[in-house]
């Protein structure tokens, strides 16, 4: 399991081609209208939505979902939808928060 951040830029593309967790994503609107952008569980805009974000004029949101609380099975991408941003996504590759979950439980049942 490895951890990356990714910068966001003005186009959508594939984040993450493999399973992971998003850990935490910082945006910021940069050319003072609104930006709306998406990130989904796919290597397209067609999978399972996880996260749209509407940002108005110079708005910036940080999130943070330790640990474990944004799962994708199949890749990340990124959707800009309209506007401008900058920001980056931090994420946990290769990793599946289930098996990971699992895995601590089972430790801490052993250990009682």
């Amino acid at each position: 399991m490895r951890s990356v951040s990714i910068t966001l830029s003005a186009a959508s593309k594939v984040l993450i081609n493999t399973a992971g967790c998003v850990v935490v994503h910082a945006t910021r609107e940069t050319a003072g209208s609104t930006a709306v952008y998406r990130l989904w569980d796919s290597d397209s805009a067609a999978g399972a939505l996880l996260l749209p974000v509407s940002l108005v004029a110079n708005e910036s949101t940080r999130d943070d979902f330790q640990p474990h609380h944004l799962p994708f099975n199949t890749g990340l991408y990124f959707e800009l939808v309209s506007g401008t941003l900058e920001g980056s996504v931090t994420v946990m590759c290769d990793h599946r928060c289930h098996d990971a979950l699992h895995w601590a439980y089972e430790q801490m049942v052993a250990g009682s």
